[in-house]
């Protein structure tokens, strides 16, 4: 499945709608049975508080197989001395495309398995080439928390072929190149 939206359906005690608010996915891409986290906001003084929720998602069906070529490795993990729990490590590319615009996002939950928090933060470098690697770390600032169970999932915006990006040099080098050669002709060269 791809492209998949959440949304959310709030209603109060009446069991009247109150909000419908919706949202995409963090990961793009699923396989039947996968998990991807998502976010979705209910703003504040924007009507009563609801006392329940009913959640819908719908996607494109797709032949597309995630990408599984970035793997997360040298992970450390540690509370910090504001009491938020921090996740770090790399993401290696062993694939042979240009990983652009890379972020993990991690999900941490209680000892029972209660979703308690999702963080994300993007890579550094942002891209990744292959065979290259790339640093993050993450915090559940602002909520304290001293769990040690927590998913991480890595999204990236799209993907580029290294020929394609150096294709694109190539012809740029080849216009400077032509117009160097014109303007030294033109000078008697």
């Amino acid at each position: 499945m791809a492209s998949i939206n959440v949304t959310a359906f709030f209603y109060d005690e009446k069991k009247n709608l109150i909000a419908e608010v919706s949202a995409r996915t963090d990961l793009s891409i699923l396989k039947p049975g996968q998990k991807t986290p998502f976010q979705i906001y209910l703003p504040l003084h924007s009507s009563s508080a609801p006392s329940s929720y009913r959640l819908s998602a719908v996607g494109l069906e797709s032949d597309k197989e995630p990408p599984r070529f970035l793997k997360i490795k040298n992970l450390k993990a540690w509370v910090d001395k504001e009491g938020f729990y921090k996740v770090s490590g790399e993401v290696y590319n062993n694939g042979s495309l240009i990983a652009r615009s890379a972020r993990v996002i991690c999900a941490f939950h209680s000892s029972d398995g209660r979703l308690l928090a999702i963080s994300d933060s993007v890579t550094d470098p942002v891209s990744i080439a292959p065979g290259g690697k790339s640093y993050f770390e993450i915090s559940s600032f602002p909520i304290h928390l001293t769990t040690g169970k927590y998913d991480l999932y890595v999204a990236v915006h799209h993907y580029e072929r290294v020929t394609s990006a150096n294709w694109m040099l190539f012809s740029v080098l080849i216009v400077i190149t032509a117009a160097f050669l014109i303007y030294m002709k033109r000078r008697g060269w």
